[in-house]
């Protein structure tokens, strides 16, 4: 007698046994002599089914990915770093545009980059937040987000780097910026791609992924002439060299010969390769 007909012949008594007998203290029914015969056979086959049925478990969260780009003026991080985001719904952070809203700021306030003092003073009353547009992380000083065409022009292009050497105005802004990750995980972000000096040696030394992206002189002035800014490459180097530092561990890529797409496929490939394995 197969054991699945044994169980049908089972449920047929239990209901029977029900009806007459009702439910006995330990809630089972009794069903006299057919139950003492069908025990073994249906606790045999329960237990088969149950091993045979992978247990339900929840859907398991993939890790929170942290990128880091760093490179030169011209070097691409803007546009790579926007790229990689947008197709992996990652969250993207622009750190020059930090930089470049502190010294609009500043200046705003006449505060020269070499008044230590004064400038230590306003960035202890300034409270940066975060605001989102679409999966672009911007700062706020004041709730709002200001225009891409009030932060790159002659005026700002002119005093940024200036005011970017600053330490007091640095460590002010590592402070705002080691914060992201934690902001863009809590709107629901599953990583965030963060590009701008100082991510890959000294913000995000520990990164899921670093990447240090390269051109040469003549590559990246074009570039830079294309976005219309205008200041020479060799001496915005000049004011950078402290902060562009190549670290061990961190992926270089020379993009003077690749394309925008060549770049964001390397990448993606890294990503898939070590971070996200498809």
């Amino acid at each position: 007698m197969s054991r699945e007909f044994l169980l049908l012949l089972g449920l047929f008594f239990f209901t029977a046994n029900q009806l007459c007998h009702g439910q006995a203290p330990d809630g089972f029914a009794r069903f006299g002599s057919l139950q003492e015969l069908l025990d073994a056979h249906q606790r045999e086959f329960l237990e088969e089914k149950m091993q045979a049925t992978p247990p339900q478990t929840q859907p398991r969260k993939e890790a929170f990915v942290l990128i880091a780009i760093d490179g030169g003026a011209g070097s691409g991080k803007t546009s790579t770093a926007s790229a990689i985001a947008m197709r992996n719904n990652f969250a993207f952070v622009s750190t020059g545009e930090h930089y470049r809203v502190l010294a609009r700021h500043l200046a705003g306030k006449n505060i020269s980059p070499g008044n230590i003092t004064a400038l230590r003073r306003e960035l202890d009353v300034l409270r940066p937040t975060t605001q989102f547009i679409g999966n672009h992380a911007h700062i706020s000083l004041d709730g709002t987000v200001i225009s891409a065409e009030k932060l790159h022009n002659g005026v700002i292009n002119t005093i940024v780097a200036d005011y970017a050497q600053s330490p007091p105005l640095r460590e002010f802004l590592h402070t705002y910026q080691r914060q992201l990750p934690q902001v863009a995980r809590a709107v629901g972000h599953g990583g965030i791609v963060i590009e701008g000096r100082d991510m890959t040696s000294v913000v995000f030394p520990m990164a899921d992924l670093r990447i240090f992206l390269d051109a040469d002189a003549r590559a990246r002035q074009r570039r830079r002439q294309m976005e219309c800014i205008a200041d020479d490459i060799h001496v915005r180097d000049a004011k950078d060299s402290k902060q562009l530092q190549r670290m061990d561990g961190v992926l270089y890529i020379d993009s003077t010969e690749l394309s925008l797409e060549e770049v964001i496929l390397t990448i993606q490939k890294e990503i898939q390769k070590n971070i996200r394995p498809t």
